[in-house]
């Protein structure tokens, strides 16, 4: 039963891992780019996003081209 468990539960992570999409930045035009990793960017959403999410800050999975582009203190425009 253990046995089982961890390989549902395997497969669940990497099912949730593989689906990351990557998102096109120029979608939240107006937030800053307040973090980077690798290929993540964690945006501050603007007030109309903010309301809209309920969120004020929001990770995103892109391009390793695009996550250059953007430094930390960006406005995307």
């Amino acid at each position: 039963m253990k046995k089982l468990f961890n390989l549902v539960l395997a497969a669940i992570l990497l099912g949730s891992w593989i689906s990351c999409k990557q998102q096109d930045p120029l979608r939240y035009k107006g937030c800053i780019v307040v973090n980077k990793d690798d290929r993540w960017l964690q945006l501050k959403l603007t007030s109309e996003m903010r309301e809209e999410l309920h969120k004020d800050y929001l990770w995103i999975y892109t391009t390793k081209e695009d996550a250059k582009y953007f430094n930390i203190g960006d406005t995307i425009k």
